[in-house]
């Protein structure tokens, strides 16, 4: 284990990995890549010190053609930025959680800065092949830490030389190449170990600048020879090697209920005691994990268990081939110099044309002597005066331009085009003033099927960097935080919400709890915001032309105008008639009325029920009365009633029987005449006649 070795043996054996990079290739990479970044640059840069020296004073001229080829990628770039979304998986992710992961990352982002700094990346891949994205938790303004994404130098990152795969997960270690101050040593790892690594420091002839074989850029120029160790008003710099490699040994862990494993050496005691409450259990055990080692010259600065569970270090590389990369100007060198060639060989011929020279007899010329019309008889209206008798003086005849140099000349350029994959179209150069906007925009749209692979393994990088994010955010952002989100309001005015995240309930719950759950990763494309909104802009008003009626708030909202929000609340304040609306009124209109309608029915249905319930009442007592008088006249009948009325199934309500025996004989009085309206009596017999009412004819008798 690491722990066991010496500082010095630790420290040696990071020196040697990292010089066992740098000559299995990393070396030879860094000269490409400063040619292909000079031969982007231009200026001047493109053709080497030796072959001024050889051309002497013929010209050496450029016609850069791979800086407006790569600008133009890099502009697509940064016309479509990463629109980061998370899909809950399992372990307890939902839905809600996962919006308010992919807010929460989406604001993460854009405070640090992150689509500035995507196209630096970019712009590395595409000119040096490589590009490389530093991310990590920022201690220095927030105790808690804040997410922090550095753009790194390519020729400082050595990734794993034996590595045949674009994932880093898939890599051994990666080691970058730092040049800090004494004083930025001393405030990343302390004094003391400041101190130690300038009294270890070898002299500085064995820090010489090309330990890579290549300078760096940077502001200022490498005037003095070094570029690791070196003096300029006092201040010395020290190479640093910042190492992060795969190990496997016994770490600190805390495993969760549901078995989840996650690391604890960097957990807090708060943090390590919620983890407990919450039923997690801490232990030890044989893990894989990546060691943070950082050395310089025989001095060890850190060694530990990184946090993280991935490499800090993300890498774009645009074109990539088990291992070998490339970048968009690699295969675009070569047609350049023959470029360059061919138009500083027209320039020199041309040159010679103009001062071809003359041919005559010695002291020919009566206004100037010989070595004058050496001088100047390339001038515009030279007048020459020759003695009397002699010869006129013939013209030198120049030499013929070949035809075959514009023809190179105009091969190298379609071939620069070629080789990067931008035509006319995507450099906005139009063929003819007769060409429509709809070939135009075919041409360019086939421009970008040739940056199809860039632009595919640029989503790669992205992927992988919303999900190095994410495991930032479950892994430190634990506690309870309130992150401020930026959107725009209905009016399309910038506005700050407050999101509160890993909110504990007062039931213990935990509301936006951002340190669970499994979650996928989904990246789309979306168009930078002032271009977004112009084409948005540009439709919605053709589609107005064609008949849409768009309410004019929605056109103000996606026009660039100053105080557009002010105009749409005035514009919102008038009152202007919206055939939208008004159907809206009518169908509201209709339906009131025909709720009243219901009510009105509801209501008489009601009045012809309880009007029932009183005829049935009047029919019961009527049949009730009925049936006393006849009980009364014959008491012998009661009896028989009653155990009729329990074969029914009539239930008594009061003491049985139910049907009583009259204590005396009542004299029958006349029954009344039917006046019920609803149940008039039988024309033909009557009320008082019939089985019913209890008279029962002679017949019957």
């Amino acid at each position: 284990m690491e722990t066991d070795k010496s500082e010095t043996q630790i420290a040696d054996a990071n020196w040697q990995r990292y010089e066992y990079g740098r000559q299995r290739g990393h070396q030879r990479y860094c000269a490409q890549a400063r040619l292909n970044d000079n031969f982007y640059l231009g200026g001047g840069l493109q053709w080497s010190d030796d072959v001024r020296a050889e051309l002497g004073d013929r010209p050496s001229e450029e016609v850069n053609e791979i800086l407006p080829s790569v600008n133009a990628a890099v502009g697509y770039q940064i016309a479509n930025r990463m629109d980061v979304a998370y899909l809950p998986v399992g372990r307890g992710a939902d839905e809600d959680t996962a919006k308010t992961l992919s807010r929460v990352v989406k604001q993460l982002l854009t405070n640090a800065r992150y689509h500035w700094k995507e196209t630096d990346v970019f712009a590395d891949g595409m000119i040096e092949q490589r590009g490389y994205f530093d991310i990590r938790l920022d201690l220095d303004e927030s105790l808690t830490g804040d997410l922090s994404i550095d753009v790194l130098d390519p020729m400082d990152v050595i990734p794993d030389p034996d590595s045949k795969s674009y994932d880093p997960d898939d890599w051994y270690d990666v080691t970058v190449s730092r040049w800090l101050l004494v004083d930025e040593i001393a405030q990343f790892w302390g004094k003391e170990r400041a101190d130690a690594v300038v009294n270890s420091l070898v002299p500085d002839d064995d820090w010489e600048e090309g330990m890579e074989g290549e300078e760096r850029s940077k502001f200022g120029d490498n005037t003095g020879g070094y570029d690791s160790v070196w003096s300029s008003g006092g201040a010395k710099r020290y190479r640093i090697i910042d190492r992060q490699y795969r190990t496997y040994e016994r770490s600190l862990v805390m495993i969760s209920p549901e078995g989840d494993v996650r690391p604890a050496d960097h957990l807090t005691a708060d943090q390590t005691r919620a983890l407990l409450n919450d039923g997690w259990l801490k232990t030890r055990r044989m893990q894989r994990r990546i060691r943070w080692c950082v050395t310089s010259s025989g001095r060890v600065l850190h060694n530990e268990l990184s946090p993280y569970r991935r490499f800090t270090i993300i890498p774009y590389f645009p074109y990539f081939r088990r291992g070998k990369t490339r970048g968009m100007v690699d295969n675009a060198i070569s047609p350049q110099r023959i470029m360059n060639k061919s138009i500083s060989q027209l320039e020199h011929i041309v040159n010679t044309s103009a001062n071809s020279g003359w041919q005559g007899e010695e002291n020919q010329l009566v206004n100037m002597t010989d070595d004058e019309l050496a001088e100047r008889g390339a001038e515009t209206g030279l007048v020459l005066i020759r003695r009397q008798g002699t010869q006129p003086l013939q013209k030198i005849t120049p030499n013929q331009v070949p035809t075959g140099i514009e023809h190179l000349f105009q091969i190298s350029r379609g071939s620069i085009r070629d080789t990067t994959g931008i035509n006319d179209a995507m450099r906005a150069e139009q063929k003819s003033s007769a060409e429509s906007g709809i070939a135009i925009q075919s041409r360019q749209f086939a421009a970008q099927q040739q940056l199809a692979v860039p632009l595919d393994n640029l989503a790669r990088t992205r992927n992988m960097v919303a999900q190095h994010v994410r495991e930032i955010v479950q892994t430190f952002y634990t506690e309870e935080r309130v992150i401020r989100i930026a959107e725009t309001d209905s009016f399309g005015r910038p506005v700050s919400i407050p999101l509160t995240v890993n909110q504990v309930a007062v039931d213990g719950s935990i509301l936006n709890d951002l340190t669970v759950g499994d979650y996928d990763v989904s990246i789309t494309e979306q168009p930078m915001q002032v271009t977004f909104e112009n084409s948005q802009f540009q439709q919605a008003l053709e589609l107005r032309k064609e008949g849409v009626n768009i309410p004019d708030q929605f056109l103000i909202r996606l026009s660039n105008i100053a105080d557009k929000a002010d105009l749409m609340e005035m514009v919102s304040g008038e009152t202007q008639p919206d055939p939208r609306a008004e159907a809206e009124a009518e169908k509201l209109a209709a339906q009131a009325e025909q709720i009243r309608e219901d009510a009105a029915l509801k209501r008489w249905q009601a009045r012809k029920a309880a009007q029932e319930a009183v005829n049935k009442g009047v029919e019961s007592q009527f049949s009730a009365t009925t049936a006393a008088n006849l009980i009364a006249g014959n008491p012998a009948i009661a009896p028989l009633a009653d155990a009729m009325l329990r074969s029914a199934g009539y239930e008594d309500q009061d003491a049985a029987p139910i049907i009583p025996e009259p204590a005396g004989v009542l004299s029958v009085a006349e029954l009344p005449e039917n006046t019920n309206p609803l149940t008039p009596p039988n024309p033909d017999v009557g009320i008082t006649a019939g089985i019913e009412s209890g008279n029962v004819p002679e017949v019957m008798q």
